[in-house]
């Protein structure tokens, strides 16, 4: 399983930019556990991966039993107000936009009892676009036409500000 950003687009199918890990640790560095639940609605299912400001998340909101993706900062990073306003700046932007080319940003919430901030997203079940394009020997057409859909994504994005920091 990975968790796939839209902005990769389905040309071939699902696309992932973050692998998902088999870890089955029950403490994570950002001192949430595996079966820990946020704000009363969603429980944390398993690591996903780590990033530039935190970790990633598949959790469950117990309440409707949806799939989501929990994007975590850092603790580390939380005792920054700089980087704790980035963080905050990134949820404001990215919950306004609807694009089909980008994964949906839904809630940014703080845990009180962890004192976690924390973002709220869809979760997408897909492979990663390097296995996909290795595996199909995806044409040049095909990777053009993937490309352009990028692009259109974040020109989407960039409207709303936001910056992405890290394509792969």
């Amino acid at each position: 399983r990975r968790l796939q950003s839209r902005a990769y687009g389905r040309i071939f199918g699902k696309f992932s930019t973050v692998t998902t890990t088999s870890d089955p640790r029950a403490t994570i560095k950002s001192s949430v556990g595996i079966g820990d639940v946020l704000n009363g609605i969603f429980q944390i299912k398993r690591f996903v991966a780590g990033g530039g400001m935190g970790e990633v998340f598949e959790g469950v909101n117990i309440n409707t039993d949806e799939i989501v993706a929990i994007k975590i900062m850092a603790p580390a990073f939380a005792q920054d107000e700089r980087v704790e306003a980035m963080f905050r700046n990134e949820a404001r932007i990215l919950t306004k936009l609807a694009h089909p080319a980008l994964v949906q940003y839904r809630v940014l919430a703080r845990e009180p009892s962890l004192n976690l901030l924390y973002i709220v997203m869809d979760y997408i079940d897909g492979v990663s676009l390097s296995d996909v394009i290795d595996s199909i020997g995806a044409t040049t057409n095909e990777i053009i036409a993937l490309a352009r859909r990028l692009a259109v994504g974040l020109r989407e994005a960039h409207k709303f500000g936001a910056i992405h920091r890290d394509l792969s």
